[in-house]
């Protein structure tokens, strides 16, 4: 879609300024694989974004290790390529 077209590259600009600023993806209540543990979803492997903190409230967990279990209304941080942002949407989002 055009709209994803238009994220992806803005997304891509943005990277290539600083691999280090996290994307962030909002968990609702729709979001697939809520109450299931970043170990057991294989983050990673499936959409080769690294979660580097979750926003729950106001407290930020950084670095949450394979324990931390996703939940609705969480705000995931991760870090990738340009193309994470797509997968990880897509893994939570089908």
């Amino acid at each position: 879609s055009m709209l994803l077209d238009e994220v992806t590259a803005h997304t891509r600009r943005t990277y290539a300024l600083n691999p280090f600023i996290p994307y962030e993806l909002e968990l609702t209540g729709e979001a697939a694989h809520l109450g299931e543990t970043v170990s057991e979803l294989n983050i990673w492997q499936q959409t080769e974004g690294t979660v580097v903190a979750i926003l729950r409230g106001e407290k930020l967990l950084l670095s949450p290790g394979p324990y931390a279990v996703l939940m609705s209304g969480d705000t995931l941080y991760f870090v990738g390529d340009e193309y994470s942002f797509q997968r990880m949407s897509k893994f939570f989002y089908p």
